[in-house]
């Protein structure tokens, strides 16, 4: 049985490779060499879940030889009292006024940066 993060992984998979096959009818086919995927650190995505649930995805189509590069968003949050913006996941107050109320500002993302295409 999956667990409920492989089943988020293999729908990331699955949009991804829509995005992918997408791109490539727009731009006349092709092969896909790489994609470059930037994944906040709070965007609760395994890349090696990720690269698996892809393979799993894209056997036997254009897609299968796509090689899946990442890049890593730090994330940046912001607090609400005095609207310093500061990096980590870690932090339970703000640094400068130890507040404990701060939201997310990036780090939650997983978005297609970059795709390689050989005609």
């Amino acid at each position: 049985m999956r667990t409920q993060a492989e089943m988020h992984e293999l729908s990331v998979a699955n949009s991804l490779a829509e995005q992918l096959l997408k791109l490539l009818k727009d731009n006349g086919g092709g092969r896909v060499v790489s994609a470059l995927i930037s994944i906040g650190e709070l965007g609760c995505v395994n890349r090696d879940s990720l690269k698996f649930s892809f393979e799993i995805v894209n056997k036997d189509t254009v897609l299968e030889t796509c090689r899946l590069e990442f890049l890593n968003v730090p994330a940046k949050l912001k607090c609400h009292s005095c609207c310093f913006v500061f990096e980590g996941m870690q932090r339970e107050k703000c640094p400068v006024c130890d507040c404990e109320n701060f939201f997310v500002i990036s780090g939650k993302e997983v978005v297609l940066e970059r795709v390689e295409i050989e005609k």
